[in-house]
């Protein structure tokens, strides 16, 4: 070991030259399925460094991504990125190890954990937690591997380093100078598999692959590499006008362009993997909506949205496929506003202002941020090292304290192209200098527009009214084109590092060996700025995993046009050698600028609706195979940094008629009638062709072909007869066609014709898309109210699994069957199959199934149930899903040091009869339990939660949790967590020792409560409710509150900062506190309602608003078996006279036919269903009253426009709109009904409020 003394040696370097690589990291093949990475540590240096008024040892280490446990020491560590086999799985094992131990004379600097940028870094002390001192080494492991994640179409995995590890007892700094790993495919069962690559490699993906895995190979042998990725727009009926300017223009450049259209507030997760599934060549997706109109998943302390994780389509990581952008609009003039940006920055570039940037920047950051740079400096190296060797000639900077934002408007108004903007923000503006809303709203740049890369908390807000973002794009005449921003509040260091890689990438790769900073090498730029932002986050997350990394990946929104091409200069003139173009011919040019060759131009042709494109060589050349016929042709060149060729050019005919395709319209007169071609669907098609030669064409055949799999053609010869000049001739249903029962959705079919005319011939071509019915699982929901009502699967439990089918496809689905089935001993499923009628395109049905877990199923049981769908014409769909059974009702989790809650909560769940378990860490599976209490305790003895441990309880709560933590730092004092925001508790001040009494809210479930205090009190935090959450507790004096609850929805919290264990039973107990916490959280099973239904003699409709305590259709009538002669459902029969039963259970979401001998009382005891909802098939439905009170038909049904009429069962009322017959007037509670509709619909009892 060596003893380093810091006291008169300040800094002790290691090597006598230092490099600017201090590690180096070298792979080798060792075989087939045998490798080994290698890593050495060439240089670092130790520095005494005084913070807070102590005295610490700090490692300066070229790699400066640390360690972020707060509390624990400051380690850097290093990674290396694998790229893996689709299916094997890689195993590691360590070779061989060198290091040598020092004992410091003083401690490693402490991590403070997460520094966010809504936080002044000069108020955040160091301090080392008493939990990091441990006589072993930290981290524990010196190797972890990451699991397999994928990137597109490229699997890997990372192996972190941590060749500095710290034992904070003994004071010795163990120090790895080499490590060797052999790395081995194994044959587990693939974690994360690539089951279905694209087989396509694109231009935008190539160079992250080659940046990101050491060992990545290039297919350069694959005729496809190249190729420019689709793109995919997802709008709203609102927006759909508005948009199509977009999607034309992307056409015309030479994109592929998809559209979908949803239905306001969709989530649209689910139907972007489905599309990119289906075509895996999408590589951008176009929002085009505000938050109310298309919406992602959330996550993060503030439940925001997260975009770029739609673009996770492949695999179950978190490393993004695909990129993603937002026209953010509530309106489809903000649509109109920035499509019209995008299309005239891409289509009218002007002016000389391009190679000017902006840079804002704060003073704050010194040794905390990436690299330790101050945000200033970090700007300036972005700059000086990447923009001005670059393209860029001209730096205006507004840095504190001097910066303005008179500063900011005039440099945007002089001209620039980019801003790298770095400090703290708002939802509404920048901390350096206070620019906001109203600022970039009195903006007059015109189309002087930049891009914007911006590091600061909460400027791309948008869930929660207009932010920043949203500003600067819906800006008319002025504000920017494109920007990156996040919509939470960002930490330090991760977005410097993604700003520096996004610069990177635009600017043509950057060599941190040779130049300023640390990170990953890149030698190839991008162009397109949704690339740009795609490749940095990938590369940002791959360099530094941890959660404060994820949560920056996860948040930062791109705002603008996914596929816009940057500009950085002023556009050189593009000319092309050739414009003539001859039908029949390919069209050849040279794209040049300023005279010299252009490489990876775009060069696209296309007419009435006809698209070809191809990309120009290292000399500039394209080919073109040119299938057009006579008539304007429109060019459209586009090329990084260069002006835009938009001309129409004419497609000139040969000598003699030319003959060829005018238009084509599909006749499915006999089929659905709906105008498109649908999977196992006859069609005839309409043809139109036009003579544009120079002769009239006689006696004119056609003959269409069409070698897709998936199409026969029926009829493909017509005679057209003669077609003279510039004359068309139509003949209807000239062909037939059929699309097979299998044709997937959206599948694009190529078509030729060929027309004849004595002797000579002309092909055309024409596409239709084909569509078909895609069903899938969606979701489902537990409701257990005749068990302990918590929405879960329990031992013993029967619970009605509700189940949603979805249809992704574009086609309706017929005759829709749910079947489900699991294969663990445990389980029993009596109803497996339910029917689900028709589900139109776009549409979803919910149905129930009835399973039940035996009363020896273990506790924690994890169960998968799978689920199959068959309709009609062989469209089939799957799903798979798992469920925890016998979640135990409590868990505690006592970090208290002092444990003065743990006990009272164990004793007041003895007293109320809940199960328990008590741990003092934190599980592996915290799926397991349906609640969990966390005690952190009190200053000094509290428990300070670490990142990690927030973000495992931030993943319970967002599965459905109820979640209870107490703490007296854990609300102000101590850093968030990701789990803190999702509390609704406002920390409002760091308190004292001043508990008194401790009394219940008026209005909530704690009302008339009263405890003494008796517990620890130091430092109590101050809290008070926020964003709908409620104060339930508080102290009597001074008054100030103590606990909030939160009902999110989707889960439950209750936040405290007294202690549970300190409430000492007086007029209330603990007990009783504890019941009321129980209740909130839904673990009391709730009490059984009572429904009476008098059935007549004779015929007559039969249902139920409740859930019965036993659906057993012999259970539910036997108090009425002697009675009953028959029970018809509208699938099946009950008939106990011959012993059928086809029904088996009783749904609350069906109504019943009954015919009974005598009139009789049937009384059901069960609980209220979980919603009201009732979806309706096409045709005759019998329904039943979702309601105790009686329900106005007209009420009810009066909006929809599919009824067609409402009759009694054996009875002669109706209502029947369209013959103006109303007399049936209500629903009454207990009947059925039967109901026609046109098309499927749901409908939604309303609420009844009778006593």
């Amino acid at each position: 070991m060596k003893k380093i003394s810091l006291t008169l040696l300040l800094i002790i370097y290691f090597l006598v030259t230092a490099k600017a690589e201090d590690f180096n990291t070298t792979f080798t093949y060792l075989s087939e399925t045998s490798s080994r990475v290698e890593f050495k540590l060439d240089n670092f240096y130790l520095q005494q460094i005084n913070l807070g008024g102590t005295d610490y040892t700090r490692i300066d280490f070229a790699g400066r991504v640390t360690t972020m446990d707060e509390g624990f020491a400051e380690l850097p560590f290093v990674n290396v990125n694998i790229s893996l086999s689709p299916l094997k799985n890689l195993s590691y094992k360590i070779v061989s190890t060198k290091y040598t131990d020092y004992l410091l004379d003083f401690p490693l600097v402490p991590s403070r954990g997460v520094i966010y940028r809504n936080q002044d870094p000069s108020t955040i002390p160091y301090r080392i937690a008493s939990e990091s001192l441990i006589d072993d080494y930290y981290p524990a492991q010196l190797i972890e591997m990451m699991d397999p994640y994928i990137i597109k179409d490229v699997r890997g995995t990372t192996l972190y380093f941590y060749p500095f590890r710290y034992n904070a007892v003994q004071r010795i700094l163990r120090v790895y100078t080499e490590i060797i790993v052999q790395l081995d495919e194994d044959d587990t069962d693939p974690v994360n598999p690539l089951l279905n690559p694209s087989g396509r490699y694109f231009t935008e993906m190539e160079e992250l692959y080659r940046s990101v895995f050491i060992n990545y190979e290039s297919p350069v042998d694959y005729p496809n590499i190249g190729e420019t990725g689709d793109i995919l727009v997802i709008t709203t009926t609102r927006d759909e006008t508005a948009i199509q300017p977009y999607i034309n223009w992307k056409k015309e450049k030479g994109y592929n362009v998809w559209k979908e259209v949803v239905t306001a507030g969709t989530n649209v997760k689910n139907l972007i993997k489905q599309k990119y599934n289906a075509n895996p060549a999408i590589l951008f997706v176009q929002l085009v909506g505000d938050w109310a109109d298309i919406k992602c998943d959330i996550g993060g302390e503030e439940n925001a949205p997260m975009d770029p994780m739609l673009g996770c389509v492949v695999g179950t990581d978190n490393f993004p496929d695909i990129a993603i952008g937002r026209f953010s609009a509530n309106s489809d003039t903000h649509v109109t506003i920035q499509v019209n940006k995008s299309i005239n920055y891409e289509k009218n570039p002007s002016g000389v202002w391009y190679d000017k940037a902006i840079s804002v920047a704060s003073n704050e950051g010194a040794g905390i941020g990436d690299d330790g740079e101050i945000d200033y400096q970090h700007t300036n190296i972005i700059y000086n090292y990447k923009l001005n060797p670059f393209t860029y000639n001209t730096h205006y900077t507004v840095y504190e304290p001097s910066g303005t934002a008179t500063m900011v408007k005039n440099a945007i108004e002089n001209g620039a192209s980019i801003i790298n903007y770095c400090g703290h923000g708002s939802k509404t503006s920048w901390g350096t200098t206070g620019f906001n809303n109203n600022n970039v709203n009195q903006l007059t740049n015109g189309n002087k527009l930049p891009f914007i890369f911006s590091v600061a908390c909460l400027n791309g807000a948008f869930h929660s009214g207009d932010c920043f973002a949203e500003a600067w794009l819906r800006k008319n005449n002025g504000g920017a084109v494109w920007t990156i921003m996040s919509t939470v509040n960002q930490p330090w260091q991760p977005p410097m590092r993604g700003q520096d890689y996004f610069n990177d990438i635009l600017t043509g790769g950057y060599n941190y060996n040779t130049n300023p900073g640390n990170g990953i090498n890149t030698t190839e730029g991008r162009t397109i700025l949704g690339s740009i932002a795609l490749n940095g986050l990938v590369l940002m997350y791959t360099e530094s995993s941890n959660s404060s990394d994820l949560k920056t990946l996860q948040t930062w929104t791109t705002f603008g046009d996914v596929a816009l091409q940057a500009r950085t200069m002023t556009p050189k003139t593009l000319t092309l050698t050739n414009t003539n173009l001859q039908a029949g011919l390919p069209f050849e040019t040279i794209v040049k600028a300023n005279g010299a060759p252009v490489k990876n131009a775009l060069v696209a042709l296309s007419q009435n609706g006809t698209y070809v494109k191809a990309y120009t060589t290292q000399n500039g050349a394209v080919s073109i195979p040119n299938n057009f016929i006579p008539g304007d042709v429109l060019l459209v060149v586009t090329a990084f940094n260069c002006n835009t060729i938009y001309q129409t050019i004419q497609s000139a005919p040969a000598a003699g008629p030319a003959v060829y395709l005018d238009e084509v319209t599909i006749n499915d007169t006999y089929g659905n009638n709906n105008g498109q071609l649908d999977y196992g669907e006859t069609v005839g098609l309409n043809v139109s062709l036009k003579n544009s030669g120079l002769e009239l064409a006689k006696n004119v055949n056609a003959t269409l072909s069409c070698n897709d799999d998936y199409i026969t053609i029926l009829n493909g010869n017509t005679f057209f007869g003669n077609i003279g000049i510039e004359n068309t001739v139509t003949v209807s249903n000239a062909f037939t066609i059929k699309a097979a029962p299998e044709t997937p959705d959206n599948h694009e079919v190529l078509f030729s014709i060929i027309a004849t005319s004595e002797g000579s011939s002309w092909e055309s071509f024409f596409s239709l898309t084909a569509y078909s019915a895609v069903l899938n699982y969606d979701s489902h929901t537990i409701s257990d109210p005749t068990g302990n009502n918590n929405g879960k699967l329990d031992p013993g439990e029967t619970a009605t699994f509700f189940i949603v089918v979805k249809n992704f496809g574009n086609s309706d689905a017929s005759n829709v069957i749910g079947t489900l089935t699991s294969s663990s001993p445990y389980i029993t499923i009596s109803q497996e199959q339910a029917n689900y009628g028709n589900i139109a395109a776009g549409e979803e049905s919910q149905k129930t199934f009835t399973v039940s877990a035996a009363a020896s199923t273990p506790a924690g049981q994890m169960v998968t149930f799978n689920f199959n769908i068959t309709a009609d014409l062989g469209i089939t769909g799957t799903g798979q899903f798992t469920v925890v059974v016998g979640q135990i009702p409590v868990l505690i989790i006592d970090m208290d040091k002092n444990h003065n809650s743990a006990p009272k909560i164990v004793d007041a769940l003895n007293q109320i009869g809940i199960s328990h378990e008590l741990v003092t860490t934190f599980p592996n599976n915290l799926s397991l339990y349906s609640s969990i209490f966390v005690c952190l305790g009190v200053y000094s003895n509290n428990h300070i939660l670490t990142a990690q441990q927030g973000s495992l309880l931030a993943a319970y709560l967002n599965d459905g949790g109820r979640l209870y933590m107490e703490g007296g730092d854990t609300w102000y004092y101590n850093s968030p967590t990701a789990v803190h925001a999702m509390f609704g508790i406002l920390g409002q001040g760091d308190g004292s020792g001043d508990l008194s009494t401790i009394v219940g809210m008026a209005g909530t479930f704690t009302e008339g409560m009263s405890f003494p205090y008796n517990g620890d009190n130091n430092y109590i935090d101050r809290i008070a409710p926020t964003g709908g959450a409620t104060l339930i507790l508080q102290n009597n004096s001074p008054v100030y509150g103590t606990a909030v609850a939160y009902d999110a929805g989707t889960y439950k919290t209750i936040g405290a900062s007294h202690e549970f264990g300190g409430l000492t039973d007086d007029a209330s107990t603990k007990a009783e506190l504890m019941e009321k916490y129980l209740d909130f959280f839904m673990l009391l099973p709730p009490s059984l309602l009572e429904q009476n239904i008098l059935i007549p003699t004779g015929w007559s409709g039969i249902s139920s608003f409740l859930i019965p305590e036993n659906n057993q259709i012999e259970v539910v009538l036997q108090p009425v078996i002697n009675n009953l002669t028959i029970l018809e459902s509208q699938d099946g029969i009950y008939y106990p006279g011959q012993n059928i039963n086809t029904i088996g259970v009783w749904n609350y979401d069906q109504g019943y036919k009954i015919k009974m001998e005598s009139a009789a009382q049937l009384t059901i005891n069960g609980w209220e269903p979980p919603n009201l909802q009732l979806n309706l098939k096409k045709g005759w439905n019998i329904i039943p009253v979702l309601s105790n009170c009686n329900v106005s038909a007209d009420e009810l049904f009066n909006s929809i426009d599919e009824l067609q009429i409402i009759t009694e069962i054996a009875g002669n009322k109706v209502y029947w709109p369209e013959m103006e017959i109303w007399t049936l007037e209500s629903l009454k509670t207990g009947k059925a009904y039967m109901v026609k509709v046109t098309n499927p619909i749901s409908i939604t009892f309303p609420e009844c409020y009778r006593q």
